[in-house]
């Protein structure tokens, strides 16, 4: 699994890194220097991790749903998209992409309006 730096550190941030472990809201990564590799913590909200269309199992309404992260946003989270056996398909946004049990649903144009047309900073 590979992890996006979203704060200055040491020449970090923008970059990709592989993800030495996860524990709790906190993230370790690999940064690789001239000679040798280096372990550098970092908190959720300050990395993104590359996890869009992996597969995620959500657990909705007292079943356990096969789902795919599909969006990111550092201001609102990650889009995780699931359907229902009737062939119903619904959105959720986790903060968390280990805790998709604290989810929001999310309507489709708010998806539209807070992840697809979002302004460019």
């Amino acid at each position: 699994m590979r992890a996006i730096v979203n704060i200055n550190h040491r020449n970090m941030q923008g970059r990709d890194h592989k993800v030495h472990e996860i524990v709790g809201n906190r993230i370790t990564l690999e940064c690789v220097l001239e000679h040798e590799t280096i372990l550098v913590d970092f908190t959720m909200r300050e990395v993104q991790m590359l996890v869009q269309n992996d597969e995620v199992q959500v657990f909705r309404n007292q079943a356990y749903r096969d789902g795919y992260f599909v969006n990111y946003s550092s201001v609102h989270g990650y889009v995780i998209e699931y359907s229902m056996p009737n062939g119903r398909e619904f959105r959720n946004v986790v903060k968390n992409p280990f805790d998709t049990d604290n989810y929001k649903a999310i309507t489709d144009r708010d998806y539209t309006d807070k992840f697809i047309n979002q302004p460019k900073s």
